[in-house]
């Protein structure tokens, strides 16, 4: 059984990391094309000096915080037993009355289904708050005084982001 708990909890950490990193990553690409380029002041004696960071650093620095927030959203997923339900499930051969599912259904595909979900809720409100905050960062949103500045490319990114917790809610 030890091997079996390990696989499983492997691929279910592997995937979600994965799954976490790429769509982690998608939201940091977004946020990266809503700037130009990144400019590094500097300073030798007298001189000011300023470089542009190249595009090659910019996304393996974007590529690591994306690892390293998909490395985060495994932390919670300690809980191996709804996907090892659902990669050995057998039918039982009978059906329940009102929605005509299979009883295996609910033992089995039900209780990882609640656990993907409520990973999801979590992931997304992780990478949503990363999303503002990386456009608080990049001054896609500020403040001018009293009112509150959002950028047109940073309006559009919020209401996917919104767009996607209904859709994840429905």
């Amino acid at each position: 059984i030890w091997w079996w708990r390990t696989s499983v909890s492997l691929l279910l950490k592997c995937g979600a990391g994965a799954l976490a990193t790429l769509a982690m990553r998608v939201h940091l690409e977004a946020i990266r094309r809503s700037f130009v380029s990144v400019v590094v002041p500097g300073n030798v004696g007298n001189l000011e000096l300023t470089g542009a960071v190249p595009d090659r650093t910019i996304s393996a620095v974007l590529w690591a915080a994306a690892f390293a927030v998909g490395i985060l959203l495994t932390v919670p997923l300690d809980d191996w037993v709804p996907l090892a339900n659902v990669l050995d499930a057998r039918p039982f051969g009978e059906a329940d009355p009102y929605f005509q599912h299979d009883l295996a259904f609910w033992t089995a595909w039900l209780p990882f289904e609640l656990q993907a979900y409520t990973w999801a809720l979590l992931s997304h409100a992780v990478m949503s708050m990363l999303t503002i905050l990386g456009y608080v960062l990049t001054r896609g949103v500020g403040s001018d005084g009293r009112a509150v500045r959002v950028t047109r490319h940073a309006r559009r990114h919020i209401t996917v982001l919104g767009a996607l917790l209904l859709l994840l809610i429905a």
